[in-house]
């Protein structure tokens, strides 16, 4: 007696759900792919905007980082004491984000992100922002509270994605 190769239809549908599933799989995935890596943008920029607030309400490294040459300044801080801002650090960094030359430096020890920072209380004190900015780069804001010339203000540092 010969076999012959059939094909049974057990074998068929098996083979189409297996297809199917693999296909399913994949169709899902890749269409949630562009919500996962918005999301993770999104995380990124909240971290770094956090951990750039953070080192602005330090003193920086070293403390007394606005009598020096930018480039030998590892980390810009504005505080003098816990929370209390310090004028002459708040002068100095205003004067460095005039100029696209110095933006560039002070980019570099913001962990290399295009940020602004703005420190507001009763009238803006301080305004720092690229020298092009914008409109549809996705961003992310922190704003935390701090004490300058004994007034509360808001320091705000928004990081650009």
């Amino acid at each position: 007696m010969e076999m012959k190769a059939a094909i049974d239809i057990e074998f068929i549908l098996s083979a189409f759900l297996f297809v199917s599933t693999v296909v399913f799989i994949t169709l899902s995935i890749t269409r949630n792919l562009p919500v996962l890596r918005e999301r993770s943008l999104a995380e990124n920029l909240q971290s770094t905007s956090y951990q750039i607030s953070d080192l602005l309400l330090e003193k920086g490294y070293p403390p007394n980082w606005h009598l020096l040459d930018i480039d030998s300044v590892a980390r810009i801080g504005l505080e003098s004491d816990d929370y209390i801002l310090d004028p002459a650090k708040v002068a100095r960094l205003s004067v460095l984000c005039a100029t696209p030359n110095d933006y560039n430096k002070l980019r570099e020890k913001m962990m290399n992100n295009d940020f602004i920072i703005l420190i507001n209380g009763s009238t803006e004190i301080l305004n720092c922002e690229p020298p092009v900015l914008s409109l549809i780069r996705p961003k992310f804001v922190t704003t935390r509270h701090a004490v300058y010339n004994g007034n509360t203000v808001d320091l705000t540092v928004v990081i650009l994605g």
